[in-house]
């Protein structure tokens, strides 16, 4: 992962300091997941890709269905529904309820997530930047 350090003012403060952010990227596209998953298999182009497509439409059926998903390894899916906020309980409607997916890594994603390889970039860096400490 690469970092960069952005001069920011503290909100609550007022006061200049420094935060950490990280260094953006394109964006991963299916067909290239698709080709990464399919590198040491012997499953063609099409088979891969049915794969794929089928395990996301079952992941998606059951988060329909109310069931959260969990992907060993990973994580955890869950279907989050939200409304905006009303007075009453009668003020609420079925065609304002919004849903949204709600992941949350497990533990072992969490662990490796606390250490990252970290490389900074641009001309903030720590003094004491080496490959040995990381």
């Amino acid at each position: 992962m690469k970092v960069k350090r952005v001069a920011k003012r503290n909100p609550r403060t007022g006061r200049m300091g420094y935060s950490t952010c990280t260094v953006g990227h394109q964006k991963v596209t299916w067909n290239e997941l698709v080709s990464e998953a399919l590198e040491n298999t012997t499953f063609s182009r099409g088979e891969g890709e049915g794969i794929c497509i089928m395990l996301m439409d079952t992941l998606c059926d059951y988060l329909t269905a109310g069931y959260p998903v969990e992907l060993r390894g990973l994580g955890t899916f869950r279907l989050q529904a939200r409304t905006p906020w009303t007075a009453t309980p009668q003020e609420q409607h079925k065609d304002d309820v919004r849903a949204s997916v709600r992941f949350e890594p497990c533990r072992e994603l969490r662990q490796y997530m606390e250490h990252p390889r970290v490389e900074w970039t641009g001309r903030l860096v720590f003094p004491v930047d080496n490959e040995d400490n990381v």
